[in-house]
């Protein structure tokens, strides 16, 4: 999902809202970040930060070999100039979130050594965590999503 990188910054100057139906890979194995870095991450930066307002529904995973993704964005346009910013300060982590999708109903090779890397993760930076992380296994296929 590429695209919507190269297409964001040209259409918040459009003067009215926009609408796309992005489809193709949303999870590849490329260079290119997962649709789930995009929404949680990119797009919630820039609300944070810039006052961007962009929406985006992902409504079918899409991977590098089978394609078949389908994200559905809603942009708005920007109504005041933007600002800078100083990001000089990294901030207290609060809370992190690990998403893995695969091709596979079952990959245990990648889900027991991120729950071991999450539960280190957690036993030696987030000490005061509660609430232990919990793998969780959800059965999709990329083609029937």
């Amino acid at each position: 999902m590429l695209v919507l990188q190269s297409a964001l910054p040209v259409l918040l100057f459009a003067g009215h809202e926009t609408k796309l139906i992005l489809r193709g890979g949303t999870d590849t194995m490329s260079k290119a970040p997962p649709i789930d870095f995009i929404k949680h991450v990119l797009l919630h930066f820039l609300q944070r930060h810039f006052g961007i307002n962009c929406a985006l529904d992902v409504r079918k995973r899409g991977f590098s070999s089978y394609g078949g993704g389908e994200a559905f964005v809603t942009i708005q346009p920007l109504v005041y100039p933007l600002k800078s910013i100083s990001l000089l300060e990294r901030g207290q982590i609060t809370s992190f979130t690990g998403i893995i999708w695969t091709a596979r109903q079952e990959y245990p090779s990648v889900s027991k050594p991120l729950f071991a890397w999450t539960t280190l993760i957690r036993t030696r930076s987030l000490q005061h965590w509660r609430n232990p992380l919990q793998p969780r296994s959800r059965r999709t296929s990329p083609k029937h999503g």
